[in-house]
């Protein structure tokens, strides 16, 4: 999905608190853009920034859970860790690439003012998609992949890391 990010992070093997502190992030971070967008007339490339940053932040994110936590839960030999994961995986799946199409489609500020109705409109869809994906694996993934001792696998993982 993101080759780069991918290559750049090998091993990073993210404990599950760390990947809801950088849903609390990603959370954080999409209620300013909302709250930049929301201006009368807002500064569409402060907008544009922080839309960056928070792609950036998303794809970090989204790289160690599809490298890392959904390929260990996949393996499991838990029956319902494994299933649970393979359903949610399913169920969310696309929502990376609707990411990816958004971000193709809004890639300048100038995009963004020349459509800015509609950039609320598909900025508003794609972050309460992912909000609902966020909910889901807090509440859902994140406590089967802790059930047990195999998560985060000994010696390795880097709970340090924050985004």
């Amino acid at each position: 999905m993101y080759i780069v990010l991918r290559r750049a992070t090998p091993n990073l093997m993210p404990t599950t608190e760390n990947l809801q502190r950088q849903h609390q992030t990603l959370q954080t971070m999409a209620a300013e853009m909302i709250r930049l967008v929301g201006r009368p007339r807002p500064e569409v490339a402060e907008v544009r920034r922080a839309l960056a940053r928070f792609s950036g932040t998303l794809r970090l994110h989204a790289t160690m859970e599809e490298d890392a936590l959904y390929p260990r839960m996949f393996a499991s030999d838990d029956p319902e860790v494994r299933h649970a994961a393979e359903r949610l995986h399913a169920d969310l799946g696309g929502l990376y690439r609707m990411w990816d199409d958004f971000m193709d489609r809004w890639d300048t500020a100038e995009a963004i003012e020349n459509s800015l109705l509609r950039f609320r409109f598909n900025l508003g869809r794609v972050l309460f998609k992912l909000g609902i994906r966020m909910r889901r694996e807090d509440n859902e993934l994140y406590p089967l992949a802790r059930r047990g001792s195999s998560w985060p696998p000994d010696g390795e993982g880097d709970s340090t890391h924050r985004m």
